[in-house]
């Protein structure tokens, strides 16, 4: 989907207001085609977001509905990666040891 493209582009860019209207764009479109790997790799890009923001509570519920999509894929470095995201965020919200738990299983 090239609103993805445009997302990733603009998120690296460091215009996260433009690519998370991309994001959320692409993720109203992959639901209805029903791409679980589209929809893990969206919700990631979505929670990268909101933890620059500082958003670290939306960025965990983001994580975990990415967990969700991933795992009816069975794809476990898709999994081991979002652990390590949603590590950060977890940390950022005064929990270090669940935050460095998460990370020891994504290794």
């Amino acid at each position: 989907m090239i609103n993805r493209v445009l997302g990733e582009i603009a998120r690296n860019s460091g215009d996260d207001a433009r690519a998370r209207r991309f994001y959320e764009e692409a993720l109203v479109l992959t639901k209805q085609i029903g791409d679980s790997h589209r929809m893990y790799v969206l919700a990631a890009g979505l929670a990268i977001i909101a933890r620059h923001e500082g958003d670290h509570r939306r960025a965990v519920d983001l994580i975990r509905m990415g967990v969700r999509y991933v795992d009816e894929t069975s794809n476990r470095y898709d999994v081991a990666c979002d652990l390590a995201v949603i590590a950060a965020s977890i940390a950022a919200l005064g929990q270090p040891r669940q935050a460095a738990h998460l990370l020891g299983f994504s290794e």
